[in-house]
């Protein structure tokens, strides 16, 4: 059975490899399958399924990994902490 996708498996400088792979949540609206740690994935493959767990979760905003992105939007409006 078929199951619902979740995301997308990146590449990092640590893999995918054959002990781990990264993957990015691609929706996050309702009704979708919330991501926990500890939660199994499965990875569709040609030859077949690779079964994984989920051991860490890192929420990040890709505009703001880069210290440029964050010096131009600096520019225009100070970032605030939410601390």
């Amino acid at each position: 059975m078929p199951g619902k996708d979740i995301g997308s498996v990146i590449c990092t400088v640590n893999g995918p490899n054959s002990t781990e792979f990264s993957f990015v949540v691609v929706d996050s609206t309702e009704g979708s399958i919330p991501v926990r740690r500890g939660q199994f994935v499965a990875l569709r493959e040609n030859g077949g399924e690779v079964i994984g767990q989920v051991t860490e979760i890192f929420k990040t905003n890709r505009y703001f990994e880069r210290a440029e992105a964050v010096k131009e939007f600096e520019r225009s409006a100070p970032i605030k902490s939410i601390v």
